[in-house]
């Protein structure tokens, strides 16, 4: 019944006629290769989410306009601005943020330089496109883009004129408001302001989100050739972070949450400051430079499993960029080059839960709140990155493109951790340490990281592509905390692939590739606890397809299809047999990665009303996947989790309403089967509406 209700509205949509065209399919990207280029002549599998794509999106979380594409697994397990983003496998490790994936803000970096990423005070409202590269991209964008690269682009400064304000509203008592203003003044100087707030009451207990955001962005023009813009950025967001659940739980009530899962007030409340300014001068016909600054400065309170979280960090980076145009043995070059330097700056401390429920044993049977109690750990690191990089780029005929690209990487850490409290998970209880437990080390990681490229125009509309290229990861700082032996991760990505595009009438994209991933860093999760290993080596192959075709005018469908068969080559985990009382390694080798499906897909249809009437409709499937590296349990995943937009839009006036998981379907965003609460619930069906006016 419901895959005919999704069959009978994608029908209906079909039989509308007449609609105007406004798709442009032919994409120009900056990210892939620090370049503007058409994304067709990229030798990469990247992916560009314009801004006419993601006007049929809420704006509320950055997940919902990344799940659409090929080899990228995007969810949120609350609704806020908690993503959790996997491209081609990279990224699988991280409990929350994002790991193994470069995030960009228009280019500037937001990625810590151990790697670890924090969406917090990135507006969707302010989202103007999303560009994406997959796969290991260290060449250009250095240490921690194994799994790929995701820049963010704001809106332009030198086109936001005027007041726009605009307000929505959905079930469990959802708001958004936001305002954006801008200016100019002789032509010359432009900016803008945009004030957000955005909140949910949400569908499961212990789940609200709040978040209150300021930015202004300011530019100004010197002459043709040369120009400034700054951005700055203040975030104040409050999430609260829900238990995951049992199955029995997940399939009694998954709503709700449960004193049995012990630490139910967990959550993060962050203050976040961001500056970054850019300069961009042609100084000759041939010879560009752009520079970059910007500097990062938070600070969360942050309960977690067994501690509270109360600290900080300053972030300061440069990346200075020059674009050299010029001949090399008579042939057409381009010559991208630079250095980046970045620095982190950490203090935090952490404490025990203030109230807690005990039983007579004095073992701790749930928290009563979040309120701090003891000091329980403090944490003083400084982290250093820098890297120098250049890439060649040849045209020796208008149809042949090469890159050649290398780059050198070192990441030092300086680390100082002092513990005098623990939580231990066997007895359920507090423990002092006596004297205090000091960890101080300094260490360093260094990696080459070659790039090759090739693109090869067969027609006007048709490029095909072959590229090699590699990524370098080093251990997060707390992972190194843990197991000071870790290494750094590799990856080698052979891929060919082709893209295809004519004018607005389709884009057909395909790519096959492989990696051989070395010294991967790999989640450990043994019931509640969690460590942090190196596997030996894990292959993954895989085949992604992107497609859209015009069926009739202002008549859109499309899809995505990704295939992934990753292996465990070599791989030993260690855990605890509570049986022998000791830990045992365990070969996972020839079993399949846990948590990627073997087969992904979504299917969409656009349309647009001349009168000014547009819809969407996508579905998305998940396959079924094993829940851990054993490969012991499996969980089905879901078929045709869908989505509908319909809106408005005319003149200076927005109007949208969507309803998302329209058949209401229960499924679970992840399930870890070695967890005691293996089950993070999806969310039902909920409906929002909004409209906006521009005066």
């Amino acid at each position: 019944m419901k895959s005919r209700l999704f069959v009978a509205t994608m029908l209906s949509l079909a039989l509308i006629s007449k609609a105007e065209d406004v798709f442009k399919i032919d994409k120009v990207q900056f990210t892939a290769t620090k370049s503007e280029r058409e994304e067709k002549e990229i030798p990469a599998g990247t992916a560009t989410i314009t801004k006419e794509e993601l006007k049929f999106e809420r704006g509320f979380n950055l997940s919902e306009s990344l799940n659409e594409v090929s080899g990228v697994n995007a969810e949120t397990k609350n609704g806020g601005y908690d993503v959790r983003l996997i491209i081609r496998g990279g990224g699988l490790t991280a409990p929350y943020g994002i790991r193994q994936i470069n995030i960009l803000l228009d280019g500037v970096p937001i990625t810590d330089p151990d790697g670890l990423t924090r969406l917090d005070f990135v507006n969707p409202q302010l989202i103007d496109q999303i560009e994406i590269v997959k796969g290991p991209n260290s060449t250009l964008y250095g240490a921690n883009a194994i799994g790929g690269v995701v820049n963010f682009i704001t809106k332009p400064v030198w086109e936001v004129q005027g007041l726009k304000l605009k307000f929505g509203y959905g079930d469990y008592v959802t708001y958004l408001a936001n305002l954006l203003y801008g200016n100019s003044y002789k032509g010359k100087l432009f900016y803008y302001v945009d004030i957000t707030r955005r909140s949910t009451e949400s569908w499961r207990e212990w789940n609200e989100f709040k978040s209150t955001q300021a930015s202004f962005k300011i530019g100004y023009i010197f002459n043709h050739n040369a120009s400034v813009e700054s951005y700055f950025s203040y975030t104040k967001a409050d999430l609260q972070l829900p238990n995951s659940l049992t199955k029995q739980q997940f399939e009694t009530d998954p709503t709700k949450q449960y004193k049995e899962n012990v630490w139910i007030h967990s959550g993060r409340y962050s203050e976040i400051y961001f500056f970054n300014t850019k300069y961009q001068n042609q100084l000759t016909d041939s010879f560009t430079i752009k520079p970059l600054f910007y500097v990062q400065k938070w600070h969360h309170y942050h309960p977690v499993t067994g501690v509270i979280n109360d600290g900080g960090a300053k972030v300061f980076g440069t990346d200075f960029i020059t674009e050299l145009k010029h001949k090399l043995f008579g042939i057409n070059a381009t010559l991208i080059s630079g250095f980046q330097i970045q620095y982190d700056d950490y203090n935090a401390d952490k404490y025990t839960y203030g109230d807690v429920a005990k039983d007579r044993t004095g073992k701790i049977l749930y928290t009563l709140s979040d309120r701090k109690g003891d000091l329980a750990e403090t944490n003083k690191n400084k982290i250093l990155k820098y890297g120098f990089y250049a890439q060649e780029t040849l045209k020796p005929t208008n149809k042949l493109l090469i890159d050649l690209g290398l780059r050198w990487d070192t990441v030092k850490f300086n680390l100082n951790q002092t513990t005098y409290i623990s939580y231990d998970f066997s007895s359920g209880r507090y423990k002092t340490s006596n004297p205090p437990q000091i960890f101080d080390k300094t260490t360093s990681f260094r990696a080459w990281s070659p790039r090759v490229g090739i693109s090869y125009g067969i027609s006007k509309i048709v490029n095909v592509y072959g590229s090699f290229s590699t990524g370098f990861q080093t251990p997060q700082w707390s992972q190194l905390i843990q197991n000071p032996n870790l290494k750094n991760a590799k990856s080698y990505q052979y891929e060919v692939g082709f893209k295809a595009v004519k004018d607005d009438e389709f884009s057909l994209n395909t790519a096959f590739f492989f990696i051989d991933s070395r010294d991967e860093i790999i989640r450990v999760i043994d019931g509640q606890l969690t460590t942090y290993a190196n596997a030996g080596k894990i292959h993954k192959k895989g085949v992604e397809v992107d497609g859209r075709f015009k069926i009739a005018k202002g008549l859109y469908i499309g899809g995505s299809y990704t295939f992934s068969d990753f292996i465990y080559k070599d791989y030993k985990e260690v855990k605890y047999n509570p049986t022998l009382r000791r830990n045992v390694e365990y070969d996972r080798s020839g079993n399949r990665v846990e948590y990627i499906p073997k087969h992904k897909y979504t299917l969409y249809l656009y349309y647009f009303n001349p009168l000014g009437f547009k819809a969407k409709i996508n579905t998305n499937t998940w396959g079924e996947y094993y829940t851990n590296p054993a490969n012991t349990g499996k969980y089905k995943g879901y078929e045709f989790l869908t989505n509908l937009y319909l809106g408005y839009e005319r003149k200076n006036l927005e109007i949208g309403f969507s309803v998302y998981n329209l058949t209401d379907k229960k499924y679970a965003v992840e399930v870890t089967e070695d967890s005691r609460t293996p089950y993070k619930p999806g969310a039902p069906r909920t409906w929002f509406v909004s409209a906006s006016y521009r005066f």
